[in-house]
């Protein structure tokens, strides 16, 4: 019996120091990537990419409009890469927020980040979950198809283009990006 009050005694007192200790942590709490004064300006202040990118990350996604993600399509194509992927996976998180009235502009935007930043574009999307990578795969088939219905532009000068706004390409990314337009021609019938 004395060896049960014992083990009971110390059981309490094991719980007692470890709440004791659990009181005396701080915890651990990022409120924002942004610190202070720059975060209360950027939240109070109108509209930016940071502002909608922030909104987003604290799932207050219904604070933003139409104009807002289309803010962040056109900044897809920042010279920035981090405000660059910073906009897309927000756009990637959010888009069944798009109405489809605002897919041609969308469209633009991304087949505009594929021309100018083709293997970067090509590996976000390849990192995609299946419905995100789908929409956007249809953005980019959707401008696609509208670019080549000119007479003057083929998918060949696509890939070309491509290609020449990758000069710093291995022969694998080069392949990879001949691979992803043969991708994109068949994309709707697969």
């Amino acid at each position: 019996m004395k060896s049960v009050n014992h083990i009971l005694f110390l059981c309490a007192l094991a719980m007692m120091m470890s709440c004791q200790h659990a009181e005396t942590e701080e915890p651990e709490m990022l409120i924002s990537q942004i610190d202070g004064q720059d975060y209360l300006s950027t939240m109070q202040g109108e509209m930016t990419t940071q502002k909608a990118l922030l909104l987003i990350q604290q799932n207050w996604t219904d604070s933003l409009t139409q104009p807002d993600f289309m803010l962040l399509a056109k900044d897809m194509n920042a010279i920035d890469s981090i405000t660059r992927s910073n906009c897309f996976q927000a756009l990637s998180q959010t888009f069944m927020y798009i109405i489809p009235n605002n897919y041609p502009l969308l469209e633009g935007m991304i087949f505009t980040k594929l021309m100018h930043y083709p293997i970067e574009t090509i590996v976000q999307l390849q990192q995609t979950q299946a419905d995100v990578h789908d929409f956007w795969m249809m953005r980019l088939y959707d401008e696609f198809e509208r670019q080549i219905a000119s007479p003057e532009i083929t998918a060949i000068s696509v890939v070309n283009l491509l290609l020449k706004n990758c000069p710093s390409c291995s022969k694998d990314e080069q392949e990879d990006i001949i691979a992803f337009i043969d991708y994109l021609q068949l994309y709707i019938t697969n």
